[in-house]
């Protein structure tokens, strides 16, 4: 497992190496969530994205979580979640 502070941090781990699974929590210093995610998809189009928030606030009438999926999330999780939800989402996504 390996871990990155915001966006950009994480697409230079993926470039060094490019994960199973993406987790990325959509609000973050630099680059946020959903630009990583449609850079990610731009370049690993079946790559499993797991988005992750706390934001509940809707904008314009749309979740942020709802956003993320439109955008190339396979899957989203609010926060605060379970570790058994996670683990069961997690997964899924990898297929075991």
């Amino acid at each position: 497992m390996r871990e990155a502070g915001d966006g950009s941090s994480g697409l230079d781990l993926f470039r060094e190496k490019a994960p199973d699974l993406v987790v990325t929590d959509l609000y973050m210093p630099g680059k946020e969530g959903i630009e990583t995610i449609l850079e990610l998809r731009a370049v690993q189009p079946d790559l499993p994205i797991l988005a992750i928030s706390g934001g509940r606030v809707a904008v314009a009438g749309r979740l942020p979580l709802s956003d993320a999926e439109a955008l190339g999330a396979n899957a989203s999780l609010a926060k605060p979640f379970s570790v058994g939800d996670f683990q069961d989402v997690v997964e899924r996504l990898l297929g075991t």
